[in-house]
């Protein structure tokens, strides 16, 4: 399966709270009703939650501001969503769902990519994700290449190199699950975000979960966290551009996943 990828900062003037009301009561449904026939076996919303230790973290790093939302949009395939996007239901449920986003994003700000998952490591209990027991939260990180640096040898050097050191530094930041979203081409979701006006994608995205906020915030003060943390952030140096990584605390809300009931 494949996903597509969706990160939006609110509108101008907007509070925080209003854009975390409507996107998770008014878009959230909304999608939920219409996403179907856009070929959507999977929708979840991650908004930005305050947290003093990830914005510090970013901060330290000299990293962009991070978007207020990212949500995770799921396919069968490339050929059903090339199906759904070119369907007279697709398009008119396309239409729809657009009108809505202006009501709380602005479209200069918005980005959308699709992505394969490449799931790390995943040191969480067995079935305690997304279980009623869930209490964990994640950061969650764009990921942007250095300019010089070709994309094979960029997704190659994240995903083992890197990947190989995030698990080795896991235990001291406190770390239970990470995931990498690789960028992957696709002429439907880019004409899609260029219809919009929405901005450049990422090249992919992280997801680093935690058990609770509590664990966060241990992690964080820990000063084997620091040290792990500092050899992460030299590695990084090898393959990202600092400029443009952003991150924010989220916890995930699945507004509905058929795939999941159809197991």
């Amino acid at each position: 399966m494949l996903k597509m990828i969706i990160e939006s900062w609110k509108k101008e003037g907007m509070s925080p709270e209003d854009f975390i009301d409507y996107l998770v009561n008014v878009h959230g449904p909304l999608v939920a009703r219409y996403g179907r026939a856009l070929g959507f076996r999977k929708y979840i919303q991650n908004y930005r939650l305050p947290s003093p230790e990830i914005d510090a973290f970013a901060e330290e790093r000299g990293w962009a501001q991070a978007p207020d939302s990212s949500v995770e949009i799921w396919f069968d395939s490339i050929e059903s969503l090339q199906a759904a996007f070119n369907s007279p239901e697709g398009m008119a449920a396309s239409a729809i769902l657009e009108e809505d986003e202006r009501r709380f994003v602005n479209p200069r700000n918005v980005s959308a990519f699709l992505a394969e998952e490449h799931i790390i490591f995943d040191f969480m209990a067995p079935g305690l994700y997304r279980s009623s027991n869930d209490k964990t939260v994640k950061m969650v990180c764009q990921a942007w290449k250095k300019s010089d640096m070709d994309e094979k040898a960029f997704y190659q050097y994240w995903q083992v190199q890197h990947g190989d050191l995030v698990r080795e530094q896991a235990r001291n930041m406190g770390f239970v699950r990470y995931v990498q979203s690789h960028r992957i081409p696709s002429p439907e979701i880019e004409g899609f975000a260029k219809a919009r006006g929405w901005r450049q994608a990422p090249y992919g995205l992280t997801e680093i979960w935690f058990e609770n906020e509590k664990g966060l915030s241990e992690a964080f003060s820990n000063p084997n966290a620091a040290k792990s943390s500092a050899i992460l952030e030299e590695d990084e140096a090898h393959f990202v551009n600092p400029n443009r990584l952003t991150a924010f605390l989220a916890r995930e809300h699945v507004v509905f996943d058929d795939i999941k009931s159809n197991k």
